[in-house]
């Protein structure tokens, strides 16, 4: 603007300047504005689609954290679902160690009742066998002691 001012006053040599001088100024000024108002609207056009740009980026990596912070929460509830039964399954190896044990002392006891039992059924089959004698020798006893 202050550039058409100084070309117009350059071209008639005095401060006063023509009347076509002043609108041919006033149209170059008001050219000046358009241009630059234009340059603006454009260069804000510019920033309004970079920052639609940036706010759809942002959703989108909003949207991703919010994917890998799902995806880190079933990872989470799938090792304490895996720590679980590996606890499970040490806790069923010690009780099938327990129960080894324990079945282990029962074949000793089942065989030392065994044991007992086959004893007990010798002394009785022993007993059966003298009883049965004394029952047969009984008669004869009586008789001799008559």
């Amino acid at each position: 603007v202050e550039d058409a001012k100084d070309a117009d006053v350059s071209t008639h040599g005095s401060s006063e300047a023509s009347p076509s001088a002043t609108v041919a100024s006033r149209v170059a000024n008001h050219n000046l504005r358009g241009d630059a108002s234009s340059g603006l609207r454009l260069e804000v056009d510019t920033l309004r689609k970079r920052v639609r740009g940036l706010e759809e980026q942002l959703e989108g990596a909003i949207a991703a954290a919010a994917a890998a912070r799902e995806s880190l929460e079933a990872s989470e509830r799938d090792r304490l679902a895996v720590q679980s039964a590996l606890e499970r399954a040490e806790a069923a190896g010690a009780q099938s160690t327990e129960l080894t044990r324990a079945n282990a002392d029962l074949r000793v006891v089942n065989r030392q009742m065994t044991l007992e039992l086959e004893k007990q059924a010798t002394e009785l089959g022993a007993a059966t066998l003298a009883r049965k004698h004394a029952e047969d020798r009984l008669p004869q006893m009586l008789e001799h002691r008559l």
